[in-house]
């Protein structure tokens, strides 16, 4: 998704000032996990649903947030290997921007994307797997603008971007740095929920 068209006119959005200063950002990622043996439920393999579909709402919060993550806090809901079920989290970036989220595998399917500025409102239905085409909705003023966006296949971009990567043509749209950001967030973020406090995050990047 980080690849897809619809997320680089989000990007685009929100740096060209379309719903002003931005604010808040709420997102999910649930699905209904009902399978007894399945990777995403052992523990001692990394599982659990914000590893699994909470990088997702963690991802797109931090590529669009335009600062650094400072502080988190979390709460959680385990299962019966061990492995949280359901998760929600708030991350706080040194811009103020403030992220809150949730994820697991107890509820339907959903996930949802909202963007809330100082002007208006932009929100993604299908921020995670988009089609190749999609519509935002954009509110200012009162007025509700569906934006159209056309793009590829899911997943090609994405190989072009490595490929491109591979034979040096350019960066890689993602970068090892912000990588290690955001499974440094992920990690605070189980921190914070089995510390019952607020994490910072800074000093871990």
């Amino acid at each position: 998704y980080r690849h897809h068209a619809q997320t680089i006119r989000l990007e685009a959005l929100v740096a060209g000032g379309a719903i002003g200063a931005l604010r808040t950002i709420t997102s999910a990622f649930t699905f209904a996990q009902n399978r007894e043996a399945d990777v995403r439920l052992e523990l001692a393999l990394g599982g659990g649903s914000l590893w699994d579909v909470g990088c997702y709402p963690v991802s797109i919060a931090q590529l669009l947030a335009g600062a650094p993550p400072v502080e988190v806090s979390g709460m959680r809901l385990d299962g019966a290997t061990g492995v949280d079920e359901t998760f929600a989290g708030t991350i706080r970036y040194e811009n103020d921007v403030m992220c809150q989220f949730h994820c697991g595998f107890r509820a339907t399917h959903q996930t949802f994307l909202r963007l809330v500025g100082s002007d208006g409102v932009v929100e993604a239905h299908r921020p995670f797997r988009p089609e190749r085409r999609e519509h935002l909705l954009l509110t200012r003023g009162g007025h509700v603008e569906e934006v159209v966006v056309d793009g590829a296949v899911i997943f090609a971009d994405e190989i072009a971007d490595m490929e491109d990567g591979v034979l040096g043509i350019r960066t890689p749209r993602i970068t090892l740095r912000e990588s290690r950001m955001h499974a440094a967030t992920l990690e605070a973020l189980h921190d914070a929920a089995r510390d019952g406090r607020r994490t910072a995050i800074a000093t871990r990047t």
